[in-house]
């Protein structure tokens, strides 16, 4: 399997159309689907936009997944965390106040 086919293959089971993906990494559709295509070779900055995203850049790049470790996460944990990776920075942290002020206590 290539790059560009593990690229779409990612993108589809996040649920993002191409033009989505795109706009989300600062690239045009075309690019996007030129790399999916395998016409072109993305650029470290659209990696790097990929990995916030929550996208497993290493496997798209190699076609091996690294281990987790011991720690799995539940499907809704994993949701939890990719929705929290498409955030700005500012509101990542309101959101880390908000769990921080509601766990208060709890354990």
């Amino acid at each position: 399997m290539t790059l560009a086919v593990r690229l779409r293959k990612e993108r589809k089971a996040k649920g993002l159309s191409q033009r989505d993906l795109a706009l989300a990494c600062g690239v045009g559709h075309i690019a996007q689907g030129n790399y999916e295509n395998g016409h072109r070779v993305p650029r470290a900055d659209y990696l790097c936009s990929l990995n916030a995203l929550g996208f497993d850049v290493h496997y798209i790049l190699t076609g091996e997944r690294l281990p987790f470790g011991e720690v799995q996460l539940s499907a809704s944990e994993a949701a939890v965390v990719r929705s929290l990776r498409l955030l700005d920075e500012k509101d990542r942290e309101l959101i880390q106040q908000l769990l921080a002020t509601l766990t208060k206590g709890v354990e």
